[in-house]
């Protein structure tokens, strides 16, 4: 609830912690959707502090868990558009 409810106060920082520990603590025995479902949470936050790498790869675990959740699809295009527009420079090279 504390992931969420920062999530939507655009607590990103605070949500990313929230996410992460959630699944940390998430035993694997856990249904599937609810563990798709703290993924998709934690890719969401990455997207919003536009940590497209992150993203990326948590929307691809949420497709590994849940194959048929299309907003973890929609949002992983529109990632994977963003990282394809965003050049890969090293930040020392000026």
């Amino acid at each position: 609830r504390l992931a969420l409810a920062s999530l939507k106060r655009r607590e990103f920082e605070a949500a990313r912690a929230y996410f992460a520990t959630a699944i940390l603590c998430t035993p694997q025995s856990a249904p599937l959707n609810f563990r798709a479902n703290l993924r998709m949470g934690l890719g969401v936050t990455f997207a919003q502090l536009r940590q497209w790498k992150e993203a990326k790869l948590e929307f691809q675990a949420v497709l590994r868990l849940a194959p048929d959740m299309a907003e973890a699809k929609q949002y992983l295009d529109q990632v994977e558009a963003e990282l394809a527009e965003t050049p890969n420079k090293d930040p020392r090279v000026p």
